[in-house]
């Protein structure tokens, strides 16, 4: 399975670009990993149109910078990966269960490992990277 990049989301602030080039690249960019999944049979998932959708119907941003999604463009997200892959025909989800689940992965990405990494140690015993 071969997913395309998200486009990039104009905040329309001053200090970020656009995205407008970004946009014309990631779009020529889709269309080659279409063609190259088409080819070897692979199933493809083009999300780099349905969040350039998302983007202009949403009352708020989704990305944090345009490019890295914030907590709301990560449920739209998963809401298109959701239809594109399950087609509307999903299984049925317990969402106390799914809470847990987004809540292990909050945790995961918080800590960036389940082991300690050696700059995490007491300051005495581990140094910090350099």
């Amino acid at each position: 399975m071969l997913f395309s990049p998200i486009a990039h989301e104009n905040l329309k602030n001053p200090n970020l670009p656009d995205g407008a080039e970004n946009n014309k690249r990631l779009e020529l960019y889709t269309a080659a990993m279409a063609d190259v999944a088409k080819t070897n049979g692979v199933v493809f998932v083009d999300l780099y149109r349905p969040t350039l959708e998302a983007y202009g119907k949403s009352n708020r941003a989704l990305t944090i910078n345009g490019v890295h999604l914030a907590p709301e463009g990560n449920k739209v997200l998963a809401q298109i990966i959701d239809q594109a892959l399950f087609a509307g025909q999903a299984p049925p989800r317990d969402e106390q269960q799914l809470e847990k689940l987004r809540q292990a992965v909050l945790d995961r990405n918080f800590t960036g490992s389940t082991a300690t990494a050696p700059w995490t140690a007491t300051p005495s015993s581990a140094a910090a990277p350099t």
